[in-house]
């Protein structure tokens, strides 16, 4: 079989680039030809045997007069990467039907590139997408009507994306989000049904999914299951996605609570929910998390999430993977940090991850904040500041010490082994990272999916969740101090344990090659 992995170019991350690396590893030992289309700088992490395409390079960010109202949705992401007009979008989708002609490919892997829903229905080629519930159009629509003034991108960047698919004589979107889960054969969630239980009915789905029928190829969604355009949220879903204090959202930065807030990161319970974020020690309640009567159960247990209704077209739905992992340079063990882990003896070992995105927690304000906070603990901390983090070119780095080292690339796999604390901003993989290795988490979620995913992870007992009032050396001390020694103090809580067993009966990278083998035979055996 050959498989083209697709990595998003929206915005230079390895996140990205190593779930592509991990599905191409297990491909090529199982004798499959694989190529890597993604931006040229994530080539060098490649395993050998893979042929690498670049993509076309990415425009200018938009300048600072353009409007812009924050960072609330992935589509703000996309805007602010210059994809809000037709040129761009058009030159991707070009050079990815390029690519495609000239690789040949029998399926494409495609991690968050949407020009993918576009170019392969073009070329006639079947797609795995990767997703999540934070790129669902059902997510968004809450932050949607909570910020109607942010439609005025919306309305620009949707039209532009709508007049380069209708000039293909492709159907149009209401939401970019549909050019993942509408226009995919199947999708892939590299998380848990206990985390995001928003997929667990079209996780249903794929359990009955005949994958060996035929797959429409015509880039048009089943008008009986139209993913993402039932339009209701449900109550999962409606946690704040902007990172800035304000009614759209609910879980931002601010530290706030709102009286649509079941998860207010001011510490304070709000009348809507009893989920307390701000790292505080309750009696019963393990890492920022208090357990009044009634409170209810992690997400995916008991009562199942509510949903809108959502299918998949050809009934193929949703497929939980687990953490997606590469092993290779990623997993590697540097050779410095066995040693260094070791002394003193009982000391633990802190890892920062900064982001790619100068907000949050990467800004120079907040990581001297972290430095000094983290430097009072006599901890060892491991700084990783990111490849392609602008910001880390700027920062005036204190001085090496036996206990505090910087450095602009860890294998992150690796590292996390080691670690008795993670800091980072609530992204997705590191958020996976941790689970897999056991570790609590201090989270300071900067943008849309991030408060939704620093919320599931204290929910589930494994993370204590600051805001933006809490960025200074004194209280992330604190906070580093207190959630260690509560993830300790209840170790073997059943909702921990629940959420680590499920994860370890999950294939991850494995998983996604077997089912594309599935969609592959299937096909074959089709009558010609």
């Amino acid at each position: 079989m050959r498989i083209l992995l697709a990595a998003s170019s929206w915005t230079e991350t390895l996140g990205h680039a190593v779930r592509s690396i991990a599905v191409a590893e297990q491909a090529l030992a199982a004798g499959h030809e694989v190529a890597f289309l993604a931006p040229a700088s994530y080539h060098e992490w490649a395993p050998a045997g893979v042929t690498c395409y670049a993509t076309t390079p990415k425009p200018d960010f938009i300048s600072e007069t353009q409007l812009f109202f924050g960072f609330h949705t992935y589509e703000d992401v996309m805007y602010v990467s210059g994809y809000g007009d037709d040129k761009p979008i058009r030159e991707t989708i070009e050079r990815e039907r390029e690519v495609i002609r000239e690789f040949r490919p029998d399926l494409i892997w495609n991690d968050e590139q949407y020009t993918i829903g576009a170019s392969a229905a073009l070329e006639q080629v079947e797609v795995v997408s990767l997703v999540t519930w934070p790129l669902h159009p059902d997510f968004n629509k809450q932050v949607e009507k909570e910020l109607p003034q942010r439609n005025l991108v919306l309305r620009r960047m949707r039209s532009a994306w709508n007049r380069v698919l209708t000039s293909y004589g492709l159907p149009p979107v209401g939401h970019l989000g549909e050019l993942l889960f509408d226009r995919s054969q199947a999708r892939v969630a590299p998380t848990s049904p206990l985390l995001e239980p928003e997929l667990a009915e079209l996780a249903e789905l794929a359990k009955h999914a005949d994958l060996a029928g035929p797959v429409g190829m015509s880039g048009q969604a089943n008008p009986a299951s139209p993913v993402g355009t039932s339009g209701q949220a449900s109550p999962a879903s409606q946690v704040g996605t902007s990172g800035q204090a304000s009614p759209a959202s609910p879980v931002g930065l601010s530290g706030q609570a709102s009286p649509a807030d079941p998860a207010g990161m001011s510490g304070q319970a709000s009348p809507a929910g009893p989920v307390e974020m701000s790292g505080q020690a309750s009696p019963a309640g393990p890492v920022g998390l208090s357990e009044p009567a009634g409170r209810p159960q992690l997400a995916g247990q008991g009562k199942q999430a509510e949903l809108s209704g959502i299918t998949g077209p050809n009934g193929t739905g949703v497929h939980y993977v687990g953490q997606i992992a590469p092993k290779g340079l990623f997993a590697e063990t540097p050779s410095w940090l066995d040693a260094w882990c070791k002394e003193p003896e009982g000391t633990p070992t802190v890892y920062v991850y900064l982001s790619s995105l100068p907000i949050g927690i990467n800004t120079k304000e907040a990581f001297e904040a972290l430095y000094r906070g983290l430097e009072a603990t006599g901890f060892r901390v491991i700084f990783a500041l990111g490849k392609f983090n602008e910001i880390a070119d700027s920062l005036e780095l204190p001085t090496q010490s036996e206990r505090i080292r910087f450095e602009r690339f860890v294998p992150g796999e690796a590292v996390m082994a080691k670690a008795q604390l993670a800091i980072f901003p609530a992204s997705h993989n590191m958020l996976m990272s941790a689970l897999s290795h056991n570790v609590p988490c201090l989270l300071f979620p900067d943008m849309f999916e991030r408060s939704y995913n620093a919320a599931r992870m204290a929910e589930a007992g494994f993370a204590t969740v600051g805001g933006e009032a809490d960025l200074t050396p004194e209280t992330i001390e604190r906070l580093a101090r207190e959630t260690i020694a509560r993830f300790h103090a209840t170790e073997g809580e059943p909702r921990r344990k629940a959420l680590l067993d499920d994860l370890q009966g999950r294939g991850g990278a494995r998983a996604v090659l077997a089912l594309m083998e599935r969609i592959f035979a299937g096909r074959r055996e089709l009558p010609v």
